[in-house]
């Protein structure tokens, strides 16, 4: 599949210079991106877009994403995207870029009540597609360089066609009514800056709200002292220990002596570890054996 491949600032600058002078007032836009799978934190790996003419990929590993902020904020062209609150989010927490004048086709498959909501289903069942292997493609590691073929035109096939499938479901949508209420939804999406919720989705879960007050306070400073340590070694934190190993280790201290992180690590990393593991436990030792003897008000037997 032929495209553009764009990986310095000079020839970016002057691709988006161009399409801001041009006649071109609508473009289709995806990311990828890797959120924790490979490497520490989210980062943002690739831009696809289409304008019509011929697909474009830049690489903000490569450039200062910086100056891609004036076209993604720009009234001026319309920004075809499926499923945008992701790629919002994203772009706004790591570099405070709003994406404005969205043409979002998911609330159309919303409203439309189709059987899957999702952009695969739509590219075979409306475009007419083959089925393509999407989930040969949710692991990729994006942040690889050179990116694989196959890869690659996986990315851009999720830009190629979204101006065809824009016009099927407004055509859908006017044939049914209900245009009034797309225009409505898609426009409540961007209202407001995307929200960025600091907390950690683990403290939402049983797994952490079904242990003890002093057990949550062990679990809290374990996750950090995991996080720090996979900021530092640049790893995914599950590829450390699972957050269902750090309930164990909140629920049986005693397993922190023959503790192992999931990826090998240096031994003296591995030795500091433990040890501010072991740290946490021996911080709140007095608070858990207070709190074991105060069940029902009475020592326990």
């Amino acid at each position: 599949m032929d495209y553009k491949f764009l990986d310095t600032d000079k020839a970016v600058i002057k691709y988006l210079n161009d399409l801001e002078e041009s006649s071109i007032n609508e473009i289709g836009v995806d990311f990828e991106a890797d959120f924790n799978l490979h490497a520490y934190g989210e980062k943002l790996c690739l831009i696809q877009l289409y304008d019509g003419r011929i697909p474009v990929v830049i690489d903000p590993m490569k450039i200062d994403p910086m100056i891609t902020k004036p076209f993604f904020e720009s009234r001026k062209i319309a920004k075809i995207m499926f499923d945008s609150s992701s790629d919002q989010r994203l772009l706004y927490k790591l570099y405070k870029i709003r994406i404005h004048n969205i043409i979002d086709l998911k609330p159309a498959v919303n409203i439309l009540q189709y059987p899957k909501l999702n952009l695969g289903y739509l590219l075979t069942e409306k475009i007419g597609l083959p089925p393509f292997n999407k989930k040969a493609f949710q692991q990729y590691n994006w942040l690889t360089r050179p990116i694989d073929k196959k890869a690659m035109d996986y990315a851009i096939s999720d830009v190629l066609y979204l101006f065809e499938l824009r016009q099927m479901l407004f055509n859908e949508m006017a044939e049914k009514g209900l245009m009034i209420d797309y225009l409505g939804k898609n426009s409540s999406m961007q209202e407001s800056a995307p929200r960025i919720d600091n907390k950690h989705s683990i403290f939402r879960k049983l797994l952490y709200s079904s242990l003890g007050k002093t057990q949550r306070k062990i679990f809290q400073e374990i996750f950090w002292i995991r996080d720090k340590y996979a900021k530092r070694l640049d790893l995914p934190p599950y590829l450390l220990f699972s957050n269902e190993k750090i309930r164990k280790l909140c629920t049986r201290p005693e397993t922190v002596h023959n503790f192992k992180t999931r990826k090998e690590i240096d031994i003296l990393e591995m030795e500091k570890l433990r040890s501010e593991i072991e740290q946490v436990h021996y911080k709140y030792e007095l608070e858990m054996e207070q709190q074991f003897l105060s069940k029902d008000g009475k020592p326990d037997g």
